[in-house]
C-alpha cells in the first residue's frame, strides 16, 4: 500500500463518488438504509460487510461522506496499471487464507489518519447467497483497534452479479448499514464477546429474503457459468456433468433440466423440480461431496480431478508468469499437478499447501513454500467450490 495521501484521495473520492453512485443506481438500483447515527458519525472507524458480489466495495462505500480502504486480496494489484488505482483509492492488500504482518501495519496506518478501514470478514465471496463463517481474526482486530464498528448487510448482490456468473442482472441492491460498537464498547468486549455480534449482525440468506420481497432480476443469460457452483446432479448423482446456456441449466448424463427464472428460482414446467434454489442444491452437493471424501481412505482413489487447464506462477501481488497446460488431480495425501501429455510437474503434499483460495470465481489459487500457483480452466471455467471443500476436508482431518 502506497503512503496515504489523505487530501489527494478525498478530492478524488469527491469528485468520482457522484458518477459511481448514479451508474450503481442505473446498472443495480442500488439503495441504501443509512441512519442518522452511522451518517454523522466521524471516523476512525471499522465497517464490516457480509461479502455477495464483486460490487460490494462500491456499492458500500457511495453511501459514505468519505472514502473507505477496503482490505482486498493481493492478486488485483497484480495489473500495474490497476495498482496505481488501488494505491491512490488507499485499498490495503492482502494475502487470502496467510497472516500478513503488512496488513495490519496498513490498517493502523489508516486509523491513525482518520480514515475508515473496510473488511469482509468471510475473506471470500459467498457462492450460494449465504453468509461464510466469519474468521476470528477480524473480531480480534476489532479488539485492538479499539474503535465504532458500522456493520453493513447487503441484499440483492448475490442476484444482481454473483460470484459465478458472467452478465449482470438488474433488480435491486440494499445496503443496511448499523452501529454496531460504540461509545465506550470498543476496547472493553473481549474477542469472544465480539465475534457472536459479528456473526449475528452479517448473517444473511440471500434466498430466505427473496422468499419476502420476490424482486425481479433481469439481465442477459442469468444461469450462464452455474456449473462452476452446481456440478453433482441431484437426479443421477453424476459429478461434473451439468452445463447450462441461457436461462437453462442441464444434466448431459440424465437429461435433469430447470431454467433459472427472474425470481432465482428454479422451474420447469413438464418435470419434476428437486431443488428450487442454488442455497439447497448447493447444502445437499456439499453434503454429498464430504460422505464420497469421507468413503476414501486409499492414496490411490483421485477425490477431484480437472482437464484443460492453464498454469500460472508468482507471489503475492507480483504478476503471475504462465508455465504450462495440463491437469490436476487430488488424492488424500498428494495433488498431482502434470503437464498435456501426462508428465508429472509436480507432486505437493496436501499437508504442505496454504492460501488456497479462489480468484474471480473461477481460478483457483494456493501456496507451496514461497511460490504462488495460479490455476485457471481453458474452457468453460473451473468449479473451484469443489476443490475447495475437498482441501478444507483433508487439510482439518
Amino acid at each position: 500500500m502506497a503512503k496515504i495521501r489523505v487530501n489527494t484521495r478525498l478530492r478524488i473520492y469527491r469528485l468520482v463518488k457522484p458518477l459511481l453512485k448514479l451508474i450503481m443506481k442505473i446498472k443495480f438500483n442500488l439503495q441504501a438504509d443509512l441512519p442518522d447515527e452511522v451518517k454523522e458519525l466521524k471516523p476512525p472507524f471499522l465497517i464490516l460487510a457480509n461479502h455477495q458480489g464483486f460490487w460490494d466495495a462500491a456499492s458500500i462505500g457511495v453511501n459514505l461522506s468519505k472514502p473507505v480502504s477496503f482490505i482486498a486480496t493481493d492478486a488485483i494489484f497484480r495489473t500495474p496499471i490497476f495498482r496505481k488505482v488501488l494505491n491512490l483509492m488507499g485499498v490495503i492488500p492482502k494475502t487470502k487464507a496467510i497472516s500478513d504482518m503488512d496488513t495490519l501495519k496498513n490498517v493502523l496506518r489508516v486509523k491513525s489518519a482518520g480514515g475508515i478501514i473496510g473488511i469482509f470478514p468471510e475473506t471470500r465471496r459467498t457462492w450460494d447467497g449465504t453468509t461464510l463463517p466469519l474468521i476470528y481474526s477480524v473480531s480480534k482486530l476489532v479488539y485492538k483497534l479499539k474503535i465504532p464498528v458500522v456493520t453493513a448487510v447487503i441484499k440483492g448482490g448475490y442476484f444482481s452479479h454473483p460470484r459465478w456468473g458472467i452478465h449482470l442482472q438488474r433488480g435491486k441492491i440494499l445496503v443496511e448499514y448499523k452501529l454496531l460498537i460504540s461509545g465506550d464498547e470498543p476496547g472493553k468486549l473481549r474477542p469472544d464477546e465480539i465475534h457472536p455480534k459479528l456473526i449475528k449482525a452479517l448473517e444473511h440468506d440471500e434466498f430466505a429474503w427473496q422468499e419476502k420481497v420476490k424482486i425481479r432480476y433481469k439481465g442477459k443469460k442469468p444461469a450462464e457459468s452455474l456449473e462452476l457452483v452446481l456440478f453433482i446432479c441431484p437426479s443421477c448423482g453424476k459429478h461434473g456433468s451439468m452445463e447450462s446456456k441461457g436461462k437453462t441449466f442441464w444434466c448431459k448424463d440424465c437429461g435433469y433440466k430447470v431454467e433459472y427464472n427472474s425470481i432465482r428460482r428454479f422451474v420447469n414446467p413438464d418435470s419434476r423440480v428437486i431443488f428450487n434454489n442454488i442455497r439447497d442444491w448447493s447444502r445437499w452437493q456439499r453434503e454429498e461431496f464430504i460422505k464420497f471424501l469421507d468413503s476414501v481412505s486409499d492414496n490411490e482413489t483421485i477425490l477431484a480431478e480437472d482437464l484443460y487447464l492453464e498454469f500460472h506462477r508468482g507471489f503475492r501481488s507480483a504478476k503471475t508468469e504462465h508455465f504450462a497446460f495440463g491437469s490436476l488431480h487430488l488424492t488424500r495425501q498428494n495433488l498431482t499437478m502434470s503437464d498435456e501429455q501426462g508428465n508429472i510437474l509436480n507432486v505437493f503434499p496436501v499437508k504442505e499447501l496454504s492460501g488456497i483460495e479462489s480468484q474471480r470465481g473461477e481460478r483457483m489459487e494456493f501456496y507451496h513454500g514461497n511460490n504462488l500457483y495460479n490455476v485457471k480452466s481453458i474452457k468453460k471455467g473451473l468449479a473451484v467450490n469443489k476443490w475447495l471443500w475437498a482441501f478444507d476436508a483433508l487439510l482439518t482431518q
